[in-house]
């Protein structure tokens, strides 16, 4: 995965997922613009762009069709923004990139990583920033 950052997170899934209706009905006619759809929510979720991407980030890592595109958007699960597409309501269901980056940065603290590590990688004052805010993300 050479060229991205290697960030540690999830994208949120509910568990009644695979009893959604509208998802249902549309993976039995369109079911690889479905799991592609899937892949776009976890690569957003990855690079944390709060459901953002655009033609360069489809080429090179999500080589979502272009019918398939069109097929998504139609029915309502992306959203056609200046310059890409956003994942429909991606804002209701996963973590904003502000509240991730905040976690994240309090998180090798939390992980065993010495005081020292994080000051040479810079997150030390990120850290004393974060610290109040990461403990009430959860």
């Amino acid at each position: 995965m050479s060229g991205i950052q290697n960030l540690s997170g999830y994208a949120k899934i509910s568990n009644d997922f695979f009893l959604n209706r509208k998802m249902l009905q549309f993976a039995q006619s369109h079911y690889r613009a479905a799991f592609k759809w899937v892949v776009a929510l976890s690569y957003c979720s990855f690079r944390m762009s709060d459901g953002l991407f655009d033609d360069w980030d489809n080429a090179q890592y999500l080589h979502i069709e272009p019918d398939d595109l069109e097929v998504l958007v139609n029915a309502g699960l992306l959203d056609v923004v200046n310059g890409g597409y956003r994942i429909h309501d991606y804002e209701q269901y996963q973590l904003p990139s502000t509240d991730t980056r905040n976690t994240m940065a309090f998180l090798p603290h939390q992980r065993g990583i010495f005081a020292e590590d994080c000051h040479r990688a810079g997150l030390s004052a990120q850290l004393k920033a974060n610290k109040k805010k990461a403990y009430t993300s959860f």
